[in-house]
């Protein structure tokens, strides 16, 4: 990857746009996006596939007027499924039982997986979708061009994805390349493709896991996922697994286990990466921004972070 590369974005904190036109609604993903951008977020993650490859029509009738002050990653590889204008009127009604009917929610997570569940990562479907993502975006580059999820490439297929990569750095469409993994073992395909950043799942739960890759801890990289899809029992029992006493400790500094877990994301994106959360609602957007400045300012914080992190490491050796 590349060395020289000290700062990913000028913001610290990402927008994962992952819920638009799917989880949340346009109007409400607009509210949310000018809400970040007001509270200094400059970063926004999204991909072709996203909100069933409508998400980034919205992203981009945001960014008028913005795209100079905000950098921006998107991602082809997971194919979006064509939406019949039956589907389409019924998303709202869906998104409603959704969330009002308990148990719903899971089922349409699900069901929303099963129809992105083809991928294609051949140059000309990765032209296709760059020319449209550049359309629906309305900008002439992207910031960050990714692979979404690839778990297994063949031979020649790297090497045409790093030519035309490679290409279109030159051409100026993209300013630098990468790879989008949620699941860690498949990063390494980095080790062939050698991107320009690397984007991963980085969290309290998956902590020991990311460290035994043994990646370089200086090099910025993307991290998403910095609550663990929820700080659960599970998380809470794991973070005193690792290390006793480390809740109280939070909690006499008037802290919440959030802030600690936002601190390891930081420590695991290393310096001038990026954390990116999914953040809709107004308050989780207000607490987010204040939680990154509070870790800014707080060294013991940060040392907490540290401990926990090489007990983590420790552990997982032993």
């Amino acid at each position: 990857m590349n060395k020289t590369m000290t700062s990913l974005t000028s913001s610290q904190l990402g927008f994962g746009c992952a819920s638009i036109m799917g989880k949340i609604s346009r109007s409400q993903s607009l509210r949310a996006l000018h809400l970040a951008h007001e509270h200094g977020i400059r970063h926004f993650d999204i991909a072709r596939s996203y909100g069933f490859g409508r998400a980034e029509s919205v992203l981009g009738e945001f960014l008028q007027g913005r795209r100079d002050q905000v950098t921006i990653t998107t991602k082809f590889g997971v194919v979006p499924p064509h939406l019949g204008w039956k589907t389409r009127t019924l998303m709202p009604v869906a998104r409603f039982v959704g969330e009002h009917v308990p148990g719903v929610a899971s089922r349409l997570r699900k069901r929303s997986g099963e129809v992105l569940a083809q991928k294609r990562f051949d140059t000309a479907y990765a032209q296709t979708c760059l020319e449209q993502s550049l359309i629906e975006l309305r900008t002439d580059h992207i910031d960050f061009y990714m692979l979404h999820e690839p778990s297994e490439l063949s031979e020649s297929q790297c090497h045409d994805l790093i030519t035309f990569m490679h290409k279109m750095v030159k051409a100026g469409k993209i300013r630098k390349w990468g790879i989008a993994c949620p699941v860690l073992p498949d990063l390494k395909l980095v080790n062939v493709l050698k991107p320009d950043v690397v984007q991963m799942e980085g969290h309290l739960m998956n902590a020991s896991a990311f460290l035994s890759l043994g990646m370089d801890p200086n090099e910025p990289r993307f991290v998403t996922r910095p609550f663990c899809g929820g700080l659960t029992e599970t998380v809470h029992n794991e973070v005193e697994r690792v290390r006793p006493g480390t809740l109280a400790e939070i909690q006499s500094q008037n802290l919440m286990l959030s802030d600690l877990a936002m601190a390891v994301s930081m420590k695991l994106a290393g310096p001038g990466g990026v954390v990116i959360g999914a953040m809709y609602d107004p308050n989780h957007i207000r607490r987010n921004s204040e939680c990154l400045k509070q870790i800014k300012q707080n060294a013991h914080l940060m040392e907490l972070a540290d401990q926990w992190l090489k007990l983590t490491a420790h552990h997982k050796k032993t």
